[in-house]
């Protein structure tokens, strides 16, 4: 199949959007993952852990239980900001959403991360 070059451009733009999972190592040398939505923002961002299997493991385990409402927690910090909490089946705290200044931009959100966990594609890159 042929693609003109306009063609191919949007088509590149199009694959780029796509919600990306990055697992990396903080300067504290803790192994993280964080979940960027479709437009690179960041929707969750994972509890550091000395080891990179575990941060895998983790990983696989938010994938799972983003499934399930019972496992999010909703937080108001003390300057009335908004927040969520990813919790294993187990209640410990796998990741961290981002702040938002409402809580119906919060729950947007977990609605958001919901699907671009599923879609998401594993990019380790810098």
């Amino acid at each position: 199949m042929q693609r003109s070059d306009r063609g191919g451009h949007m088509l590149d733009a199009l694959l780029s959007a796509r919600p990306k999972l990055k697992v990396f190592r903080g300067r504290d040398t803790l192994h993280y993952f964080r979940l960027y939505d479709y437009n690179g923002e960041v929707l969750l961002t994972s509890q550091g852990v000395p080891e990179e299997s575990q941060c895998v493991t983790n990983l696989d385990l938010a994938k799972t239980a983003v499934n399930d409402e019972k496992n999010f927690g909703r937080q108001t910090t003390s300057d009335s900001k908004f927040t969520y909490l990813l919790m294993s089946p187990s209640r410990q705290v796998l990741a961290v959403g981002a702040m938002y200044n409402n809580v119906r931009d919060c729950d947007d959100a977990i609605r958001t991360l919901k699907h671009a966990m599923a879609e998401a594609q594993r990019d380790d890159s810098a």
